[in-house]
């Protein structure tokens, strides 16, 4: 998966649920999605969490997916997804070192705010320009990846737009990052 191109995702959605971006950076009704990288979308949420799914998966880039099986009302499994490799876009070496750079950021760097207890969590924090000249309110984002011990592992991306907060309070850390946490303690049930 490049950067600035479109995620797939199996399975059927109701619009309730998903707001499907399409590659223009428009979502399905209508508003304006932002990446990444100012007001013209280079990276988005899902593209950043693909990218913290390859560091934590030693290199390989997998499928994205937000399901791992879907069951009927009495919880029989009606279908399995099961996980699908797109290639290897990095060296297990190179994921390594980022997988130790991203676990500083949380254990003692901007992301501490992403920090679950028992949950080894890694993360990277950032902010993105918005409007022109950057004159608007700017968009906080934290990309990650969480792994219990037990061979579970998620990876996960927030971004938060048009939050309440002001400009100069504006950080991937302070905004995005407890988000990314709400979702990893929710995963491990913690």
């Amino acid at each position: 998966m490049a950067v600035g191109s479109p995620v797939r995702a199996q399975g059927t959605w109701d619009r309730k649920q998903v707001i499907r971006i399409t590659n223009q950076g428009q979502s399905a009704d209508g508003r304006r999605a932002r990446g990444f990288a100012g007001s013209r979308p280079k990276a988005r949420g899902c593209q950043g969490g693909s990218v913290s799914s390859a560091i934590a998966d030693d290199g390989v880039l997998m499928r994205p997916s937000v399901v791992d099986r879907l069951t009927d009302h009495q919880g029989r499994t009606v279908e399995d997804f099961k996980p699908q490799q797109l290639s290897r876009v990095m060296s297990e070496r190179t994921a390594g070192q980022l997988r130790s750079a991203m676990v500083t950021v949380v254990t003692g760097g901007t992301g501490t705010s992403a920090a679950v207890d028992g949950v080894a969590v890694g993360g990277k924090t950032g902010t993105a320009q918005n409007g022109v000249g950057n004159s608007g309110t700017p968009y906080a984002w934290f990309t990650s990846y969480a792994d219990d011990g037990n061979g579970h592992r998620i990876a996960v991306a927030a971004v938060v737009v048009d939050g309440s907060a002001g400009r100069a309070d504006v950080t991937g850390g302070g905004l995005a990052a407890p988000v990314a946490k709400a979702v990893i303690k929710a995963a491990f049930g913690k």
